[in-house]
């Protein structure tokens, strides 16, 4: 007797005895796609193999109940670092996309500056001004640019211990 898997009140799984998965709205049979499916899946994952369609039944197939989802009209099957997002209706595989650790993009921390900290952006944001803003303007607009700066307002982005970006806030806006 097959075993029975909730994922939500509307969707469930059925674990067979060979303990592979048979996804009741999802037809593994009858998944597929277009031309221009296959070329967007093997871009996205960087895929070499041909039978993309293959390719993602055995993903499907193999999934643990935990990682197919249905949202709205759309199944979405986690495996192997990515997602496969398959229509519920026409069981058509729409795309494959690599999951994305957000976490591991961010390598730097946004703060107040130290003492040092603010030396650095301050600097760095003179040099900015200077090269990229100064020639639009009058020679006095340099003097006014350093008023302008006040370390109280101000947020610093720091990697490996060094400044490369600042936030100066002024006057309740930017």
């Amino acid at each position: 007797m097959a075993e029975k898997i909730t994922l939500s009140p509307i969707d469930s799984v059925e674990k067979k005895n060979d303990g592979l998965l048979d996804i009741q709205n999802i037809n593994i049979e009858k998944l597929h796609t277009t031309s221009l499916g296959i070329d967007r899946i093997k871009r996205n994952l960087g895929l070499e193999n041909d039978d993309v369609v293959e390719y993602c039944k055995s993903i499907v197939r193999y999934a643990d109940s935990g990682n197919i989802i249905r949202k709205g009209k759309n199944w979405y099957v986690s495996g192997k670092g990515f997602v496969i997002t398959i229509n519920a209706y026409s069981n058509t595989i729409i795309t494959a996309h690599k999951k994305i650790d957000k976490t591991k993009n961010i390598s730097y921390k946004i703060h107040r500056p130290t003492t040092e900290e603010a030396k650095q952006a301050l600097d760095l944001a003179l040099r900015v001004f200077i090269e990229y803003e100064m020639p639009e303007y009058e020679p006095e607009a340099l003097e006014n640019f350093k008023l302008a700066l006040k370390i109280n307002n101000t947020f610093v982005a720091t990697k490996n211990g060094k400044v490369i970006g600042m936030i100066n806030e002024r006057g309740g806006g930017h």
